[in-house]
């Protein structure tokens, strides 16, 4: 078992699928290799797979409701809601109080705006465990998708984290229920609180420092800002923050400097590039912006970076004639999708999209098995209105790639736009959100997959904005 987790961990999907079929045949009498089996085809979007190796499950164990709750959040996964709660409804003929199938029921009656039936399905889970932070999280968002009072919102969960004193995600919905409210007393005390309660915690300090930052208190932004960089050297975000910060106070200096740090840590990151360029033309510093870029091209690691930089400024100028050459300059020295993105937004920018579609579909033709520039140019189409092209581009995506439920979406909303009969043959492939563009299991559904592998291991106890284009793009790398 652990030798294909470590497969699975390392990437390596088909054979370490290959480990937990052969192990599923070895010991028929245990439940984890199948789980686990279900959830490497899950994973990789592998739908048919997936189900083929949940029903070898139940046909191990008939009356355990794991194999049908673990098939019913595939179906989930597939956008069969129908299938999915008769799976999980037949899970809990052989356990009335099993907490996966209650939660996934939970999720879907949410889905279906029947509140009442989720908060029924959520106070049986926390009738078996009280303490349930899904549950109580669960209940909270039920009051707030029902516009109940702010303050049962509140005491919901107050309520979830008088019983998990410790939980992360319990204090941050606090914290960002009270942000959303825009009652930054609340929130900066609430942020304070887990602070203390969990001290350390990266996603807690940057609550903290957010709320500070928007409560006016700036300094005190600055400090837990450069606190979280500490904690996650790996991290580039907290150092743009902080770069934010210095550059709102005119403090260019500091801003530039950890521009260059969060660099140093994500050098192919195109938006520190932007950034580190807005601060030297905010600062009246082109030309000592120029000089570093300089710099930095005469090093063989940062050279690219140096390129960017160079082609940002440019860009900030509006000089996008230069920019341009700077980016075909990346990319005759590091062919890499983020410079194809780049350099196609910038000959736009420079009133030459014919020549930016020509850049895109070139390193289409070059590269078929990269799927980001692609689907950014789909999702552009889609942007525009343009369907016949974005249906054209999403159809040579899911040609590619069956199981790639945005691009199924996406191809089904293009067709039904064209008023082609097709849309309603895609459609039910997809879902019935067909501009969804998120991944195929909520976070509710995944909780409760990734409970069900839990419990039974043995070791157990509308059209897009171009950010949102290119973040969809990026999720398929």
């Amino acid at each position: 078992m652990r030798l294909a987790q470590i497969r699975l961990a390392k990437g390596d999907t088909d054979e370490g699928i290959r480990e937990l079929e052969t192990l599923s045949v070895a010991d028929p009498d245990k439940q984890q290799p199948d789980v686990a089996l279900v959830m490497a085809h899950l994973r990789a979007r592998r739908f048919t797979e997936a189900l083929a190796a949940a029903d070898v499950l139940i046909g191990k164990q008939p009356k355990s409701p794991v194999g049908y709750a673990i098939k019913g959040a595939v179906q989930a996964a597939k956008g069969d809601a129908k299938s999915a709660r008769e799976l999980f409804e037949k899970a809990l003929t052989f356990d009335a109080a099993y907490v996966p199938a209650l939660m996934s029921l939970g999720s879907l009656d949410v889905r279906a705006r029947n509140y009442a039936d989720a908060k029924r399905r959520f106070e049986q889970v926390l009738v078996k465990d009280p303490k349930s932070e899904r549950a109580l999280l669960a209940l909270a968002q039920v009051l707030a998708l029902e516009k109940a009072p702010d303050a049962d919102i509140v005491a919901a969960l107050q309520r979830a984290i008088a019983a998990n004193p410790e939980s992360v995600p319990a204090r941050l919905s606090l914290v960002n229920f009270h942000a959303s409210r825009k009652n930054w007393g609340s929130a900066l005390t609430t942020a304070q609180q887990a602070d203390a309660a969990i001290p350390g915690n990266p996603a807690v300090v940057e609550a903290l420092a957010n709320v500070q930052l928007a409560a006016g208190e700036k300094n005190q932004a600055i400090e837990n800002y450069a606190r979280q960089a500490k904690l996650q050297p790996s991290n580039p975000t907290p150092r743009m923050r902080l770069a934010a910060v210095y550059a709102s106070s005119q403090n260019y200096d500091e801003a530039i400097t950890s521009l260059k740090a969060a660099m140093t840590v994500a050098p192919t990151n195109t938006a520190i590039w932007s950034a580190l360029a807005a601060v030297y033309v905010q600062a009246g510093r082109v030309d000592q912006g120029l000089a570093e870029a300089r710099r930095l091209q005469k090093d063989l690691t940062t050279r690219a970076a140096g390129y960017a930089l160079e082609a940002e400024l440019f860009a900030a100028q509006k000089k996008f004639g230069d920019a341009v050459a700077s980016y075909r300059a990346i990319l005759a020295r590091d062919p890499q999708p983020y410079a194809v993105l780049r350099l196609h937004a910038l000959l736009e920018a420079a009133g030459k999209p014919e020549e930016a579609t020509s850049v895109a579909q070139k390193w289409v033709k070059d590269h078929p098995k990269d799927g980001i520039v692609s689907g950014y140019l789909a999702n552009l189409s889609l942007m525009k209105g343009d369907y016949k092209s974005a249906a054209a581009q999403y159809r040579g995506i899911v040609e590619k790639d069956p199981s790639n439920v945005g691009a199924l979406n996406n191809l089904a909303w293009s067709l039904s736009e064209l008023k082609d009969p097709q849309a309603l043959a895609t459609r039910p492939k997809a879902g019935k959100n067909v501009k969804s563009t998120g991944l195929p299991m909520d976070a509710a559904l995944a909780a409760a997959v990734a409970l069900i592998n839990r419990q039974t291991r043995s070791d157990a106890p509308q059209p897009m904005s171009r950010r949102a284009a290119l973040r969809m793009a990026l999720r398929r790398r």
